[in-house]
Order: C-alpha cells, then structure tokens, then sequence
C-alpha cells in the first residue's frame, strides 16, 4: 500500500508520496521502502503522474512504462491536461496489449488460482474453526461434516462479498458495469477452468450447478482485485490553472483496457482549492472533516441498533395469541403503527443527524481550503509532506496495522511558470559520480 497527496490552489499543485512498496514474496509479504511513485510525465509541459497500489502494469514496473511514455512524447504537447492523460491510456492499449493467447493464459491462470485457493485453505482446513463456529452461529447446519454443499456456498459469497469490498476501495462504487462485461466476455473460459480443477479435485459438492455461476463470478472479481491507482496533474499547454485526473487500470484483455475514472478535478473561479488523498485516506480525511469516517460510521450504526431495540421491544409487548378476535386486531393495528412512526421517526432523526455532520464538517474544512487558497508553493510542499508524515506515524504506532506507510516522502511542485520542480526527492546514487546521466536526461 501507500500514501499519497495532491494540494491545488490557482497557482500550483502539489504532489507528494511515500516510498513504501509491499512486495508479496508467496509465503510472506515484505516493505520495500525504497519505491518510485510520483515521476515527470512530460518534459515539455508541466505535467505529473503518480501511481499508487500495484506499481506494474501487465507485468511492466510503471517506472519503465513512464520513462518509455515520456521519450514517446518527445516534444509533442496537448492543450489540456485530460489529453495528455487519454494520450498516456493510448499508449498503454498499443504497446502493453500483448497478443489473445497469452491474455487467455493469464486470465485462465488468475481463475484457477482464486477458484484452487478458496478450495484449498478457506474450505477444507480443518483448523478454520473461526469460520465454522461462524456459519454455525448464522443458522448453518454441517449434516456432512465440514464437505456440507451449503458450507461451500457460505463461503464462496463471503469471499465474492470481500473482494467487492476491496474492489471498491479502489473506486467510489464498485464498478459493476465493468464486471458484468468481463463476465460476459470470458466465462466460457472460466468455465473451462471448472470443469478441469473438477476433474483434478473429484469433489462433487463443491462443483455442483448451483455454485458453478458463483465461482464464475469470484474468478471474474479476481481479474479486478488487483488493480493500479494513476494520477496525472498539472497544467496542459493552454491550461491557465491546474487540474487533476485519477483512474484505476485493471488489465488489458482483448484489446480493450479495462479502467474507471474515479475522479477529476479542475480548479476555476470558483474552485479555487483542494485537498485530495489517495490510497490510505484516512488520517488526511480525519484532518479535513475534524472526524473518522469509521468512527461517524460506528455512531450512526450503533443509534440504527438501538432505534431498532426500542421498535422491537415496545412490539413484543403486543404480541398475544390470547382474547378474541376484535383485541387481536387492535394490538395488530397498534403494533403496525407503532413500526410506522418508529420508521417515520428513524428517518427523520438520519436526516437531521446527516445534516449535522454535513454542516460540522463543512465548518471545519471551509478555513482549511481559504487558507489553501493563497498558500505560498513551499508551504503547499511542507503541508503535503506532513500529511504523508501524519499517516506514517499513524501506521508506525498502530500494533494492529502493518506499517505499510514509510520512507522517503517525494515531493513535487507543479506550477506554469517554474515546471516541475522538485522540493524533496530519494536518489539511489550520488548525481556527482554520474555526470552522464544528468547530460543524458537533459537531452
């Protein structure tokens, strides 16, 4: 994972990064802490880009693909910085597609991975009390043991219901319309999978009809699970102010790049300023909104719960099967009352309690972006670069957190007159032993 920042104003926009990298080793994950995000796209116009989550692309560490990208360009310039970022996802479709045999090999290795691992460890480990114990508590019954078809069910949707969690991560909503057109394009593929891995693992209640289209879907969710965050900022040729777009890329298959835009962000007359996280957002959000996100959400779960006992309580002591038919009928009609102005009174209350927040958090950002607004570029850089910090010391000091966050924090100032600059910058050798590569990047 990573931290990462974007600062707009009208003159400049910011752009800092961690240098954390996780690197999945298959029997244990370990931090790099040493990783390039955040790169010039353009030596022509002041343009950035920075990358977040999976740092390589088909395969490609995005370094090269930039680097590549950027000696592309040349001394060609586009007008505004969203051509320049739909010019970058063209020359991704043209020289990363790689040819439909190797697509389909990937994509049969992706599925066959996902559909052998929640076979393997979450289904038919013994030691998986946790999750037993769980299905049980649920209403589940094992009157086959741990092989029940319906324990296989159970945890097939909670491993779909996890990864579109993490899917959605990603972007604002899970992207569904995405999701529905792989399937489309390549369950027969998947299917094919199945069939094979039935043969090979001969576990009928696992690979019955009913779980075939589930299992489907979890493969497809796989070719979206992992996924690489972009950002591309700055100011096109004919751009007076800056801008900022994200996208989340997926993979490449059949020719089509698979992407959602999350996010664009322009600053105007109007919008003047901004602050945007991205990654691991939750401290930076905490500063802006002078609250968590998680703990807004626990407050409002935890009144949900107890507006629901109060309903229910006062409902059970209505419930009789005693007197005659008349009494019946009026304990009924007051009960259905009682849970309409308890729904009335519920919804009301969300109304209120969300505008509240709204307005508290509004009052809290609001100073935040005036002062952003006229901010100076160097302290653009230091306010970026403390949030960075902020998230690291809160990761650093969480013992049930890996430290995921860390390193060097790059930092990049983007402004039209000066270009790109850089305020602070890791090196992996020393710029006055190598005098050819200065020479060389400045061709």
């Amino acid at each position: 994972m990573t931290a990462e920042i974007a600062i707009l104003n009208k003159s400049a926009v910011v752009l800092a990064a961690d240098s954390a990298g996780t690197i999945d080793l298959g029997f244990r994950t370990q931090i790099d802490n040493s990783t390039d995000k955040l790169f010039m796209l353009s030596k022509k116009d002041p343009v950035a880009i920075m990358i977040y989550q999976n740092l390589s692309f088909v395969g490609v560490p995005f370094e090269t693909i930039i680097k590549m990208y950027r000696k592309k360009l040349s001394n060609t310039r586009f007008n505004t910085l969203k051509e320049y970022c739909d010019d970058f996802l063209k020359f991704l479709i043209f020289n990363f597609k790689g040819n439909e045999e190797d697509q389909k090999l990937d994509i049969i290795a992706k599925s066959r991975k996902q559909i052998k691992e929640i076979y393997d460890y979450n289904l038919l480990s013994l030691e998986n009390f946790t999750s037993v114990k769980r299905f049980l508590e649920e209403g589940g019954e094992l009157t086959d043991g741990i092989f029940e078809p319906n324990f296989f069910e159970y945890k097939i949707d909670k491993q779909i219901e996890n990864i579109k969690n993490n899917i959605s991560d990603s972007s604002k909503n899970f992207p569904n319309d995405l999701f529905v057109e792989i399937r489309q394009k390549h369950r027969q593929t998947i299917r094919g999978v199945i069939s094979t891995l039935k043969q090979e693992l001969s576990h009928e209640s696992f690979f019955n009809e009913t779980h075939e289209d589930k299992l489907i879907d979890l493969a497809c969710l796989s070719l979206l699970e992992s996924y690489s965050g972009v950002v591309i900022s700055g100011f096109g040729k004919n751009d007076i102010f800056p801008s900022l777009v994200s996208t989340t890329l997926y993979s490449i298959y059949n020719d089509k790049l698979y992407k959602i835009e999350n996010q664009s962000f322009n600053i105007t007359e109007e919008n003047n300023a901004g602050i945007i996280p991205f990654a691991q957002k939750d401290m930076v959000e905490t500063f802006l909104n002078g609250v968590s996100k998680d703990f807004l959400k626990e407050i409002e779960e935890f009144i949900e719960n107890k507006i629901k006992g109060y309903s229910q309580i006062m409902n059970s002591s209505f419930e009789t099967s005693e007197g005659n038919e008349k009494t019946i009928e009026k304990l009924n009609y007051l009960k259905q009352k009682i849970e309409d102005s308890f729904s009335t009174y519920s919804k009301d209350f969300f109304d209120s309690y969300n505008e509240l927040i709204y307005n508290g958090i509004e009052s809290h950002i609001g100073p935040i972006l005036l002062d952003i607004i006229n901010l100076p570029k160097n302290e653009m850089a230091v306010l970026a670069e403390s949030l960075i910090h902020l998230i690291s010391l809160k990761r650093k000091f969480s013992l049930n957190q890996d430290e995921t966050v860390g390193g060097n924090i790059d930092v990049a100032i983007i402004s039209k007159g000066d270009g790109f600059i850089w305020a602070n910058r890791k090196h992996y050798f020393n710029a006055e032993l190598n005098p050819h590569y200065i020479k060389n990047y400045g061709n």
